[in-house]
């Protein structure tokens, strides 16, 4: 195509502007392409553990279809726009971010994680050249989006109602609420980014329409604040105080009352479905087991600049800021903080599960980019707020394309404010509703910028369109590898993901391991697949093609230690304790919060005799992470070794300072000066602190030598009944109990029952 054409394109374009939003004035594909992008939530998770995996496989693949179909009608970019702070930005950012591949630990990581923005930055093109060759479209596009919301939003009221009469608690029925988005947080950010859309339904002229989109308001803030979520608390506040600050502004320049309708409505619905929400919980918190969610006023004041009342985001925040002063010009290395995070978390966290982001996507990517590419990013979404202000501001653009730019920066908002606390970015349903509102924004401010501005070249068009399409294909590759794995992990998810289920039958390696790709090399919780595989080949006793599946992998996460754990647990199943010795101290003093790897060193230790190394590792980790089951454990295990009843007693006390309302450590605290007392034959004594430590457990220890203390004290009657429970429990087998039972009844002259 020539570039004589480009201004018969903007003068068909400048044709159609003027004759308003007709729906047969566009075209049927541009309309559907939009959709296909925008609702990307709706393809299904498939096999895949989490489904995120099925919709960046999906939208790779769309890539390729729309990019031959953008070439193919010749729907041409223009110059100023690759010339534009936006595109400048992003494409900045793109480019820094492979860049930092080359300090990454895991460059695969890298190279997965990148696939992905790779494909949203190419459907962002794709969306701009579409919707700018015909912006006729977006109006509809944003009625169906809001259609989609109602009904989406109509599903979580109906699922939470259905689950009020289960046996689940209220904090269970509300994390349940997930539909095809992976969590609770994610749907209620869903929710949140469409919103606005229903704002612009009730602009429009047409009575069902705009009394549909007002009850469609209602709808979805009530399943907004039934899910919860308190980070789209201040995203709903936030969308609108910009609606109520626009249109306020509006007001002041042309004085039309009925430019307050629109906010009255957003505000009351709003404030009803508020209110509702806090009767419906009220109720269900006197019926159902109170939690960590409730009323949404309570939410709202949980609140807090704490890590408490960020749900430890504020500690994510410190760790990130420390790596990003360390790291300023690459940072760790793009998706590379899933492993650089383990050193800042391994004094806190007592398994081996990590944080995989920080819950701000703006330190997240500086911390993977350095501060150019974070600064990039969020240059990015602050220039489409720039264009909005713009057009918003100018006499150039009509009132309906302002309308449109408002609820368009009133959803954009909401995803910037959500991307302080979580991840939106990760997630391809809610960035590419941004990257919607980002690509329409744009069309409608270059749609206002003059001929002389509008240029096209088909270099940039035409052959980076087939550019584009190759990397396409590349991503499709990449999203198929990432696809397959998912898969995989879900089949063995049981094992693998917090619930230790075994399958049955169990899986054999044969079942799993060569069904893993080539690629990644992580799962999603950031575990090595060489792990995965190696646990299944050790089970089937095949310890040395374990070992080498480990050995083969030795950087893919370096800081999470189940490398060390599995060869542990290998060299121990080989009885060479000296090899699991050595990889027990190497793996725990890396993770001294980790319990498994603190219980695997000391319980290796104790059957050592090796009593400096196990008060080593007590002291590390009860100065760490401490557990009121470590002081227990500790001071059996060393009383069983030196027999010292003091030491005994000390150690629980110290674990009292810590737990005092511990019932182990306060019962063993009991039980043990009763011993103690007992052996000092103060007999009383040691009856009185035997009462106490049942008060606390109803042990049959303390049962059976509080009856031998009242026995040696005279006192039968009271003897006779906790000396029964003893015999009762079946725990004794050398006939005392029943003995100095016996000769309680004897010595109260029941001579039968003796």
């Amino acid at each position: 195509m020539s570039k004589k054409s480009a201004p018969a394109r903007n003068q068909k374009v400048a044709k159609s502007r003027t004759n308003g939003y007709s729906f047969s004035q566009f075209s049927i594909a541009d309309l559907a392409i939009v959709l296909l992008y925008a609702m990307v939530e709706l393809w299904p998770r498939f096999d895949a553990v989490d489904v995120m995996g099925s919709q960046w496989l999906y939208l790779s693949v769309l890539n390729i279809v729309v990019s031959f179909y953008i070439i193919s009608k010749k729907k041409l970019i223009e110059n100023q726009f690759f010339k534009s702070l936006p595109f400048i930005s992003i494409a900045g950012f793109i480019i820094i971010s492979l860049a930092s591949f080359a300090v990454a630990y895991n460059v695969i990581e890298s190279m997965v994680t990148y696939s992905r923005i790779v494909i949203a930055f190419i459907a962002f093109l794709n969306l701009y050249a579409v919707i700018r060759s015909n912006p006729n479209i977006l109006s509809s596009a944003i009625i169906l989006l809001a259609l989609m919301v109602m009904i989406q939003s109509l599903i979580v009221i109906g699922t939470f109602f259905s689950l009020t009469n289960s046996n689940m608690t209220l904090d269970q029925m509300i994390l349940s609420l997930s539909g095809n988005t992976g969590n609770k947080n994610f749907l209620g950010v869903s929710i949140l980014l469409k919103i606005p859309f229903l704002v612009l339904a009730f602009q429009r002229k047409e009575i069902f329409l705009k009394y549909t989109s007002a009850i469609g308001i209602f709808i979805s803030c009530l399943a907004l604040f039934i899910i919860n979520s308190r980070s789209t608390y201040i995203g709903l506040f936030l969308e609108a105080i910009i609606f109520l600050g626009v249109t306020a502004y509006q007001f002041i320049s042309k004085k039309e009352r009925a430019m307050f309708m629109s906010p009255l409505v957003l505000i009351v619905m709003i404030l009803i479905s508020f209110g509702l929400t806090q009767a419906i919980f009220s109720k269900l918190e006197k019926e159902k087991t109170a939690g960590s969610y409730g009323a949404v006023a309570e939410r709202l004041e949980s609140i807090s600049l704490s890590n408490e009342g960020s749900s430890g985001r504020i500690r994510l925040y410190q760790s990130a800021l420390d790596f990003i002063s360390h790291h300023p010009i690459l940072g760790g290395g793009y998706g590379n903080w899933k492993i650089n995070s383990i050193p800042y978390e391994k004094t806190t966290i007592r398994g081996f599960g990590i944080r995989k982001h920080v819950h701000n996507d703006y330190l997240e990517t500086t911390a993977d980019t350095g501060l150019a590419g974070g600064l990039l990013y969020t240059l990015f979404l602050v220039s489409i707020i720039i264009a909005s202000a713009k057009i918003l501001l100018s006499k150039a653009y009509s009132d309906e394309k302002k309308m449109l730019v408002l609820v368009l920066l009133m959803s954009h908002a909401a995803y910037m404010s959500d991307s302080l606390f979580n991840f939106p970015m990760e997630r391809p349903n809610l960035f590419m509703v941004m990257l919607f509102n980002a690509a329409s924004v744009l069309a409608i401010y270059f749609s206002g910028k003059t001929k002389q501005d509008s240029s096209v070249s088909n270099f940039m068009n035409q052959y980076a369109g087939y550019g584009l399409i190759f990397i396409s294909v590349v991503t499709v590759y990449i999203s198929m590898q990432c696809y397959r794995s998912m898969a995989v992990q879900n089949k063995v998810y049981m094992e693998w993901f917090g619930m230790p289920k075994a399958a049955n039958p169990p899986f054999k390696s044969s079942d799993v391991n060569p069904y893993f790709p080539s690629f990644p090399n992580l799962n999603e919780l950031g575990m090595p697949i060489a792990n995965m595989k190696a646990k299944y080949l050790a089970q089937e006793g095949n310890y040395d093609e374990a070992l080498a599946v480990l050995n083969a992998d030795k950087n893919s996460n370096p800081y999470l230690y189940f490398t060390e754990f599995t060869k542990i647990n290998i060299a121990i199943a080989r009885q060479q304790m000296d090899t699991a010795y050595y990889w027990a101290k190497i793996a725990y003093y890396n993770r001294p919060a980790n319990q498994q790897l603190y219980n695997l060193l000391y319980d290796i230790a104790n059957g050592l005799k090796d009593t400096i190394e196990m008060q080593k590792v007590f002291s590390v980790k009860t100065s760490t992470r401490p557990e009121a089951s470590d002081y227990y454990g500790h001071s059996q295990s060393m009383y069983v070794i030196n027999k010292n009843f003091n030491q005994r007693i000390a150690t629980i006390e110290d674990g009292l300072k810590k737990f005092s309302k511990d019932s182990t450590l306060n019962f063993q605290k009991h039980f043990v000066q009763g011993l103690i007392l007992g052996n000092e034959l103060k007999y009383a004594e040691s009856a009185v602190e035997y009462e106490q430590a049942l008060k606390y457990q109803n042990s049959p220890f303390a049962n059976q030598n509080l009856g031998f203390a009242y026995f040696n004290t005279s006192k039968f009657n009271e003897a006779i009944p906790y000396l029964t429970t003893a015999i009762n429990s079946n725990q004794f087998r050398d006939g005392r109990t029943e003995y100095i039972r016996g000769r309680c009844f004897f010595q109260l002259n029941q001579t039968d029952k003796a």
